[in-house]
């Protein structure tokens, strides 16, 4: 084919010539075939603008053009404009994923800034979602940013999450966690999770049918005595930023195509306290003081699961998959 047919005709005539014998040309070229309304998209190729701002991305040969038009493409969707949100955004904003959805419902606080970098001194009592999206419209005018004031709950978080490919997990309770990743799993969209305490954190993958899921991981929460919040344990500020490369990269990885998928992890649920140890130095260092950990279970292969996915882990009288009490009710409509 070509633009007026008289050129493939000549082609065609040629190739039949060499032997060629199931040749065809089209008649009008391409011009006829788009006057005549049929389907036709030209290749979609970057900007000058977006080459120079990407040209760190396009010099990879794991990511080159075709992965960056692909996280222009991607949606990522971040619970919390927070502490583990704030880094994440700017970084997968940077690297041009082209929307970013912002779930929080609260406003920026002056105690948040420590570590909250999306925020300023200047924004003080504003809606985080609004902080948030005039950060990162700043940083790259390509990302879209979609803002959720709203609280996530069984009522609107099938709706919200729907349609995007990757959910960034920041929240801070488990409650949400595990909303989270129930409807992960009926929607059958990764989930990045990511949790601070003190001086230590945990990234972990949850890739639905994949791998295990938040609930093989944690089946119940731990007791509210073992598990503080940052407000009352405190936490170092660039600890949030030192765990967001990790947490950025995976979800770009999915993203641009560069991995062959997110494949599960998993990490210690509570941080591990670590005994006083001399250095390299001599001098002795002294561990923080550690939140006791939750009593293990003394049977394993009876943890009860909830992700519809054989598990090595499940109840011997229940079946592989257990469908039958799938979805939970708190999803279903």
């Amino acid at each position: 084919m070509c633009a007026g047919g008289v050129r493939s005709a000549f082609a065609s005539d040629t190739m039949q010539q060499l032997g060629y014998t199931d040749v065809a040309s089209v008649a009008g070229g391409f011009n006829r075939w788009k006057d005549e309304g049929r389907a036709w998209a030209a290749p979609r190729s970057l900007s000058p603008e977006q080459r120079n701002r990407y040209q760190r991305h396009l010099l990879l040969p794991e990511v080159g053009e075709t992965g960056q038009l692909k996280l222009l493409d991607s949606k990522v969707l971040l619970l919390g404009a927070g502490g583990l949100g704030s880094p994440a955004a700017l970084y997968l904003a940077a690297a041009g994923v082209g929307t970013l959805g912002i779930i929080d419902m609260d406003v920026v606080d002056a105690s948040n800034l420590q570590r909250q970098i999306l925020h300023n001194t200047d924004r003080i009592g504003e809606r985080k979602v609004d902080s948030a999206k005039k950060t990162l419209t700043l940083i790259n005018p390509d990302v879209n940013v979609v803002t959720y004031d709203v609280r996530l709950g069984a009522d609107n978080i099938l709706d919200i999450i729907d349609g995007y490919d990757v959910i960034v997990d920041g929240t801070d309770n488990f409650p949400t966690r595990y909303l989270v990743n129930d409807a992960s799993l009926l929607k059958r969209i990764p989930v990045i999770h990511g949790s601070i305490f003190r001086f230590e954190g945990q990234v972990t993958v949850f890739n639905p049918y994949e791998g295990p899921c938040y609930r093989c991981l944690l089946p119940e929460p731990p007791p509210a005595e073992l598990a503080p919040s940052c407000s009352e344990a405190g936490v170092l500020g660039v600890l949030p930023a030192s765990w967001a490369p990790s947490r950025r990269w995976r979800p770009s990885r999915c993203s641009s195509g560069s991995a062959t998928r997110c494949r599960a992890a998993s990490s210690p649920t509570t941080p591990s306290s670590r005994a006083s140890a001399p250095s390299r130095s001599g001098v002795t260092r002294r561990a923080p003081p550690a939140v006791p950990k939750p009593p293990r279970s003394s049977s394993p292969s009876t943890t009860t699961c909830a992700c519809p996915t054989p598990s090595r882990r499940r109840p011997p009288d229940r079946p592989a998959g257990h469908l039958a009490t799938w979805p939970p009710d708190h999803l279903t409509t």
